[in-house]
């Protein structure tokens, strides 16, 4: 931002809080309290006097976002903290701003008084509205909240506001804070809802701290520039529903194609104009234009005939809503809570593989997906799709990826379910519950799909479960979600995690995510004669070459994954070099070096991390699987996912029925099989995409974060030490490997 657009920011913001602050009349009724059903189960009568198609603008000087929890009771732990937050706006405007959606094109003002009085319980009956809170955490930059806004309580005296909120979605650092945060100079966009139940209606927004509008030479075309916008903006829903994607304003601009194709979007800008008041312009937008370096976004944006004002040239806090295509709702009997977004600009086509034998009763218990979605299903650069469960329930299911295909979803360059790569990739395993279940009976409940696992010590009324699973041998499912991660045979693409639930948990206590965003294919190491044996010769004259085994697979220049230490020594045509000589795994002694490094055998490997964890022995040293760079290096980036067989420290992931599930691909961007892929450091992380000076995310990670020395012991033994990327490390990566315990681990 130049020095004259710098000044004229600090006088109009300036001249802002004087006429929000000096102007507006308080209220007279001191507490209006206003309850809320939110039962989110369809539209609610409202008398035709109260409009239902308003956007309402609301501002304050200061607001709280504190955890329910430590409202409650004074503290909370990172752990137990739920999506449960409550609001409190101080110094709130005597009036609230509203326009109302196209095609009316109307605005006006109302007392802040009368809304939460009168308009509040008439509108928001039935469902709680989702709204839009920017303001400033750190004095330059502003940050978004993704809220559902609940029982307000409104006291004109002291002009305070309090809500309880569900976060849905921030900008903010710290995505779920257990502690209260304190933002500056609010702003408050409470959108209207949704009355149309057979589509989900979308928008995009950006918040920044300035808007400029610069006539581009044409009647009613500007150039505008959003000045300090922050980095990431939102993809969200309106309620009923409570979908919120967050997307990098890069991978937005550069992905604006896959998202409106030909057709531009239509927007609308709410901001402060020079003197005070809100102003909201609407505009056709085109061709953004991303400046990273100086946090500035670029739109050719044409006013839309009947626009309501003339714009201002300086537009202060701006927020800008774009119109997001609307998707349809889900059909009776299934609920959408499963998204999944590409945060990639290429490309990812998910692949559902169904559990049980081809034809099988098991298996059929995901028909349903193919039948909605096909075999295979194509999510475009940026995209977004909200996948419909069943209510009943779809047990063991196993999703994999593609990247780099034709227009088919054949011939990948990475994923492909042909070839040696054929059994590598990075698994998401759901198992969705039954709503009708949520008491997770040990019987049949109509309606409910069966659990194939059902086992005779646990379910001794349904012996024949497990030796001829059918509708009719089997209990139903439970109405618990599961969720697992595994790299246990290798990785291809990274996928981060998050339920927005009260009640998620692994067997460590409560966790609502699975971060596998550092699975970066780039990353994958080598393991040579100081951290890998084999007693098959011609193996280990492999393993004593200087460059020794490097794990990562190619095709051509193209990257195809990183595969695991077992399934190099057990397959050919992976790995650099291949393996000539692949190794069986015998299921009883005497083993060879595979089966410890694949846990297989019993007894022996097969039995327990301490025993697998004891590794082939060269005569005079052992070499653990624990101790390979395969896993030291997936600890280093900070994966805490299954890195071997028994590495179970993060395990699977329960959640109550109805919760929403989100899955984000390639979370920190960047094409995960192309090789020109670079990795910046910018803001305390490291992000993949076309600019940057690192091959990988490892090398970026150790050329500039900070690590602990960590130890992990494992069930049954043993303990390891491992340095692992923390933003509360204290040390460099060569510190840490030289540190006390990690010193010999490394």
């Amino acid at each position: 931002m130049n020095h004259d657009q710098s000044t004229t920011k600090e006088k109009g913001m300036k001249r802002l809080r004087a006429v929000l602050g000096g102007v507006l009349m308080f209220g007279l009724l001191a507490i209006i309290p206003m309850g809320c059903s939110d039962s989110d189960s369809g539209s609610a009568s409202v008398p035709p006097n109260v409009p239902t198609n308003r956007v309402y603008i609301m501002n304050a000087d200061n607001g709280i976002l504190a955890p329910a929890a430590e409202a409650a009771e004074g503290t909370v732990s990172a752990t137990e903290q739920s999506w449960e937050y409550t609001l409190t706006l101080e110094n709130v405007s005597d009036d609230i701003f509203w326009f109302t959606d196209r095609p009316e094109r109307k605005s006006g003002i109302e007392t802040t008084e009368e809304f939460f009085q009168t308009v509040w319980p008439e509108v928001y009956v039935e469902i709680a509205p989702n709204a839009i809170l920017d303001g400033r955490i750190q004095p330059d930059l502003p940050d978004g909240l993704f809220l559902v806004l609940r029982t307000p309580v409104y006291d004109s005296v002291m002009k305070q506001l309090t809500f309880n909120v569900t976060l849905l979605g921030s900008t903010m650092d710290n995505k779920h804070p257990a502690s209260s945060v304190t933002f500056k100079d609010v702003k408050m966009t409470i959108n209207d809802n949704n009355l149309d139940n057979q589509v989900v209606e979308w928008s995009f927004a950006q918040v920044a701290m300035l808007a400029t509008l610069e006539p581009e030479g044409t009647e009613g075309k500007y150039n505008l520039h959003l000045d300090n916008v922050y980095p990431e903006c939102y993809y969200m829903s309106n309620a009923p529903d409570r979908y919120a994607v967050t997307y990098t304003v890069a991978l937005f601009t550069d992905t604006w194609n896959n998202q409106f194709g030909d057709v531009p979007p239509n927007a609308s800008i709410t901001a402060y104009a020079s003197d005070g008041k809100v102003q909201v312009n609407t505009f056709v937008l085109e061709n953004p234009v991303y400046d990273s370096e100086n946090s500035r976004i670029t739109y050719t944006a044409t006013v839309l005939e009947g626009a309501m004002e003339e714009p201002d040239e300086y537009l202060y806090s701006p927020t800008l809503f774009i119109d997001g295509a609307p998707t349809p709702s889900c059909d009776s009997g299934f609920t959408g809570r499963f998204t999944v977004h590409n945060g990639s600009t290429e490309p990812i086509w998910i692949v559902e593989t169904s559990p049980g034998a081809p034809g099988s009763e098991t298996a059929a218990q995901w028909d349903w997906w193919v039948k909605k979605y096909g075999e295979k299903y194509e999510i475009k650069g940026g995209g977004t799709k909200i996948f419909c469960i069943p209510d009943g329930g779809a047990p063991g299911g196993n999703f994999r990826f593609r990247m780099g295909c034709d227009k088919d979803g054949n011939n990948c360059k990475l994923g492909d379910d042909t070839g040696p790569m054929a059994g590598i990739n990075t698994l998401f395993e759901p198992s969705f519950g039954c709503k009708a279940n949520k008491k997770n009976e040990k019987k049949q409940i109509a309606g409910c799909a069966f659990n194939p696992s059902a086992n005779p010590t646990d379910y001794p009324n349904f012996p024949n479960c497990l030796s001829n699973p059918t509708p009719q041998n089997c209990p139903s499912i439970s109405g618990t979600d599961f969720f697992d991660v595994s790299t246990v045979d290798g990785y291809t693409i990274p996928l981060f995690l998050e339920v927005k639930g009260t009640n998620c948990r692994d067997d460590k206590g409560p966790r609502t995510t699975t971060d596998a965003g550092m699975l970066d294919v780039a990353s994958c190491p080598s393991d040579g004669k100081a951290t890998l044996y084999s007693d098959n010769e011609t193996q280990n004259a492999l393993i004593q070459k200087d460059a020794g085994i490097s794990w990562l697979s190619k095709n051509g220049e193209y990257l195809q994954g990183c595969v695991s230490p077992c399934h190099w020594f057990t397959g050919a045509g992976i790995g650099d070099p291949t393996n000539p000589d692949p190794s069986p795994l015998p299921a009883a002694p005497p083993y060879n070096s595979a089966n410890y490094y694949c846990c297989h055998g019993t007894p022996g490997p097969q039995d327990g991390s301490g025993e697998c964890a004891k590794g082939p022995m060269d005569g005079t040293k052992t070499y653990p699987i624990t101790l390979t760079n395969y896993v030291k290096s997936l600890k280093a980036v900070g994966y805490k996912g299954y890195t071997w067989q028994y590495d179970d420290l993060a395990g699977t992931m329960t959640c109550d029925w109805g919760e929403q599930i989100n899955l984000t691909l390639v979370p920190n961007g960047g094409v995960p099989y192309d090789p020109a892929t670079k990795w910046a450091y910018d803001g305390g992380k490291c992000s993949g995409g076309k600019k940057g000076s690192y091959s990988s995310l490892l090398a970026c990670q150790q050329a500039n974060m900070k690590y602990k020395c960590v130890p992990e012991t494992y069930a049954t033994g043993p303990t390891v030490n491992y340095c692992i990327v923390d933003p509360q490390g204290t040390m460099t990566w060569e510190e840490c490997k030289s540190s006390g315990d990690c010193k010999e681990s490394y």
